[in-house]
């Protein structure tokens, strides 16, 4: 691009009033220089929101350390764990909890002490005081929200209903249960309020609502709609009960796919009975013998199983030892993967005791999965003291044990001698009966070494115990 020259001589000429309209004339600021302004209002909230979370976050671990030096504090009491600062039991610790009560549980009523044992040790084995604990942190990150504050609280009141639950299904009164839960609640409010979370106990959030649970059919008349609205409701369901079938019957599906690999199934109240196409027709008897067993465990541990137990029938005692191969096979017809029982018609009618024998190891991997893992003999200890399998070469054989190496202790049991396990669950129903028993299952849910669960559930040192369960057994199977 060639530049346009002007000629020095050419006159300069003035824009006219037109022109100098036209052309825009440039604005001066003559004001001094100034920064743009600063948007302070994110950093203000970002600090509102950083406090909130401190201040909470500071209060958690306040609480968490509290709850540390309520058990560093605590001294043992007749085997359970105790502090002079509580007023109603609690249940602290995050990664192991404990349970500590009040100085004056010694004074309780045995019954009020069992719902209160059993209400506590849920919370523990449900780790209720880890998830009070991630609560309280989600409050303080999400602090702004209404929900996280809720949500705390509404996990606070479920777990406390849950564990209601358990003590009601595990057969405590509950007219008696909810005098127990007034009791505490008017001690807590006298004291002026129970310790911080993450503690959990009996008289926690939710009071009302866990009272009218219990007293669910009298709490309140319902008014004339409501009654027709639950007639209604009460028709309705009677109509579809009647409609379907009485027993738990299979979906088609399943059903088919059992018919074509050689399977049926015969359902009961607590049994799913599988055996073959050629199977002779006595199902409903080998489903009656399991049932009374099952009657009989049940009111024994006051525990109903969760999932219906699989029993696996066949003719003869041969037939059991297949029992793996037949436990695949069964699986692979339904679908699902399950454990089985397997039972002949054979040794049912040599040894109806085999039943409860058998069932008991279920009742034993749902109440105390883990305790099998620290002491494998426990199972069957349990099983032959239910099913009270005692005959001469056993009583034999333990009398040679006595007389030869002595009583061995509890924690030292040889893997391979079951026995001692049978004499250790009749030694425990000898002082405590069938609760005993329960009570130490129970306890084995929580702590697997049987050390710590006979502190837990019977309330006795370790110590104590081995020495009446040797004066038990040299009273029982020594020199007569």
């Amino acid at each position: 691009m060639v530049p346009i020259l002007s000629a020095p001589d050419a006159p300069v000429q003035a824009p006219s009033d037109e022109s100098a309209k036209a052309l825009p004339v440039p604005s001066i600021d003559t004001q001094p220089f100034r920064q743009p302004p600063v948007a302070w209002w994110p950093a203000i909230v970002a600090s509102i929101y950083a406090a909130g979370v401190l201040v909470l976050l500071c209060g958690v671990a306040r609480a968490w350390w509290k709850s540390r030096a309520l058990i560093r504090q605590a001294r043992h009491v007749r085997g359970r764990l105790t502090h002079a600062r509580c007023v109603a039991p609690v249940t602290v610790g995050v990664l192991q909890p404990v349970v500590i009560l009040p100085p004056d549980w010694t004074t309780w009523d045995e019954r009020d002490l069992m719902a209160v044992l059993a209400h506590e040790e849920e919370h523990a084995r449900r780790r209720d005081p880890l998830v009070a604990l991630l609560a309280l942190i989600n409050r303080a990150v999400f602090w702004f929200h209404p929900l996280a504050w809720w949500l705390r609280r509404r996990i606070a009141t479920l777990s406390e209903q849950a564990c209601d639950a358990v003590v009601v299904s595990g057969g405590h009164d509950a007219e008696r249960y909810a005098s127990v839960l007034l009791r505490f609640a008017r001690a807590v409010s006298a004291a002026g309020g129970r310790l911080a979370s993450p503690v959990v106990g009996m008289a926690g959030v939710g009071l009302p609502a866990r009272l009218a649970l219990l007293h669910a059919p009298a709490t309140r008349p319902a008014s004339r709609p409501q009654r027709a609205s639950r007639a209604l409701l009460y028709v309705t369901a009677a109509t579809v009960c009647a409609i379907a079938t009485p027993t738990r019957a299979q979906s088609p599906a399943l059903s088919a796919s059992q018919e074509a690999s050689g399977w049926r199934t015969y359902a009961s109240e607590h049994f799913d009975v599988r055996y073959r196409t050629d199977q002779p027709a006595r199902i409903e008897e080998v489903a009656a013998t399991a049932e009374q067993a099952y009657a009989q465990l049940s009111s024994r541990l006051k525990y109903e199983l969760v999932q219906p137990v699989s029993l696996i029938v066949v003719r003869r005692n041969d037939d059991i030892r297949d029992g793996a191969a037949l436990s695949r096979e069964v699986n692979q017809g339904t679908g699902i993967r399950r454990q089985h029982i397997v039972m002949s018609i054979q040794l049912l009618e040599t040894r109806p005791d085999a039943m409860v024998h058998e069932l008991s190891h279920y009742f034993m991997f749902e109440i105390a999965p883990a305790a099998r893992a620290w002491q494998p003999w426990l199972m069957e200890g349990l099983a032959a003291h239910q099913a009270g399998q005692w005959n001469d070469r056993k009583i034999e054989t333990i009398r040679r044990a006595v007389l030869g190496r002595g009583v061995p202790h509890p924690e030292r049991f040889p893997d391979d001698e079951v026995l001692w396990g049978q004499v250790l669950f009749d030694y425990v129903a000898s002082q405590s009966g069938d609760e005993g028993v329960r009570r130490l299952l129970f306890a084995l849910r929580l702590r697997p070494r049987l050390s710590a669960a006979i502190q837990t559930a019977l309330g006795v040192e370790p110590d104590a115990f081995y020495r009446g369960f040797a004066d038990y057994a040299w009273a029982r199977f020594g020199p007569q």
